[in-house]
């Protein structure tokens, strides 16, 4: 089945590339037949950007248990093809995107950019897994995803975009060290509409979609996670420098399941406040908090009220050295019977150091805390669990020419739940030979 929907994505995107090149010349984009060989696959900028990496990764607990753990090399393979008009050498679409946040989105979208008349971009990639060993872990993930945007010249813009994944929550991801396979449909929309200099609307809507596989009939089914989210936001923005706007939001959440095996259906209710600014070109960044109110539909399950907070800082110390900082507070979804929701909070960092021309560092690190409203029960013990997550992932990048590039990691986790059953440690080295047919400068994240 799932070659199939390979072969669907790749037959899209052939299709989307002579519909591309038709549009440009529509809308008044340089002519197609006057763009070179070289721009039409990617080495100039241009419209089309095959890539493929080959690499694998050695895991010391690819189970991540407390005990017994498993050893094995897993090789990946990973191609990828996506289109954009007007060509650029950068993706459009960079989506913080969870399962078991509500409405899909971990971080807010930006408000997008209007330097164009219109943006448009189609991707798709796949990675597959091979185990050296545990050859029944092997699998496969397929990710397909769209965006369009249109800018009009009285100060109404609109952007839509649309991504396809057929995928898996890692192992240690879920509560229980296991990997759980879903589909997942995100479709987000954005309205804004420029009232004056000074003032701004927009108004955000989301649906996603999860349908998450079967398991065996001896283990514990999985169609209770299944759901629909949908998402309604509206935002006030005021600029009160050139650089800097305050604005206020409130977003309403409709969580719909399938079956009510979890916590069942919901609805949220969120109030921020918030400041964005991008003083320099050297500093930018955003920050929002405000109150979060959960109503579930069982009216066995009380009231949830939080606060929460969203922020991000992203600073360039030198032409070559930056950090980007990134801090959360938010509900999520429970995948544990008994209990209500997860208040999870958190905070990441990423640096990044340009050793030479062809040289690059990153350290990235994180820490998260997942605390599951409602006891549970678990070894003979009740109470409220509690997960502490870190991560660290130092890596080096070589970039020996334009379309091909060298990339090694280590990457330490470790949780610590207050149920130790739960505990795990786990140790993995992975190296990566990517081969491109446009100068790849995207960054490189922490997971």
């Amino acid at each position: 089945m799932k070659n199939v929907f390979l072969t669907i994505l790749l037959t899209s995107l052939a299709g989307f590339s002579l519909a591309g090149f038709a549009f440009s010349a529509a809308a008044g984009e340089p002519d197609p037949g006057s763009v070179s060989g070289r721009e039409i696959f990617g080495i100039g900028g241009g419209f089309i950007h095959p890539s493929l990496a080959l690499g694998g990764a050695y895991s010391d607990n690819i189970y991540n248990t407390r005990k017994d753990e498993k050893d094995d090399f897993i090789w990946v393979v990973s191609p990828e093809i996506w289109f954009s008009l007007p060509g650029s050498r950068v993706k459009a679409m960079n989506l913080s995107v969870s399962p078991k946040t509500p409405a899909g989105f971990t971080l807010s979208r930006e408000n997008p950019a209007a330097f164009r008349r219109y943006r448009a971009y189609l991707g798709a990639g796949a990675d597959f897994y091979r185990y050296s060993e545990f050859t029944e872990e092997d699998t496969e993930s397929y990710k397909l995803e769209g965006l369009f945007q249109y800018n009009f010249r009285s100060g109404f813009s609109i952007e839509l975009i649309d991504q396809y994944v057929d995928t898996f929550d890692p192992v240690g991801v879920a509560p229980f060290t296991r990997r759980d396979e879903y589909m997942e449909n995100l479709f987000n929309v954005i309205f804004s509409y420029a009232l004056t200099e000074k003032i701004k609307l927009r108004f955000d809507y989301t649906r996603i979609d999860l349908d998450y596989d079967e398991r065996p009939d001896d283990e514990i089914p999985l169609i209770g996670r299944d759901r629909q989210d949908n998402g309604y936001s509206g935002y006030l923005f005021y600029k009160m420098r050139p650089k800097m706007s305050v604005f206020a939001q409130y977003q309403f959440i409709d969580i719909d399941y399938d079956l009510d095996v979890l916590a069942g259906d919901s609805e949220e209710h969120q109030y921020f406040g918030g400041v964005l600014w991008d003083m320099t070109a050297k500093s930018r960044g955003r920050l929002k908090a405000g109150y979060g109110v959960k109503k579930f539909t069982d009216v066995g399950f009380k009231e949830g009220k939080n606060f929460i907070l969203e922020g991000e800082i992203h600073h360039h110390f030198t032409p070559k050295t930056s950090l980007g900082l990134v801090g959360f507070r938010r509900t999520d979804e429970t995948t544990i019977q008994e209990t209500e929701y997860v208040v999870t909070h958190g905070i990441s960092a990423n640096y990044k150091q340009r050793f030479t021309a062809k040289l690059t560092g990153h350290l990235f690190a994180t820490y998260a805390r997942d605390h599951y409203q409602g006891e549970f029960t678990f070894d003979g013990e009740t109470k409220e669990r509690k997960d502490d997550l870190v991560r660290i992932r130092p890596s080096l990048r070589y970039e020996f020419s334009r379309w091909l590039l060298v990339d090694a990691s280590y990457r330490y986790s470790q949780r610590d739940s207050n149920f130790s059953s739960f505990d795990f440690t786990e140790n993995r080295f992975s190296i990566r030979v990517s081969f491109s047919l446009y100068n790849r400068r995207s960054r490189i994240t922490g997971n």
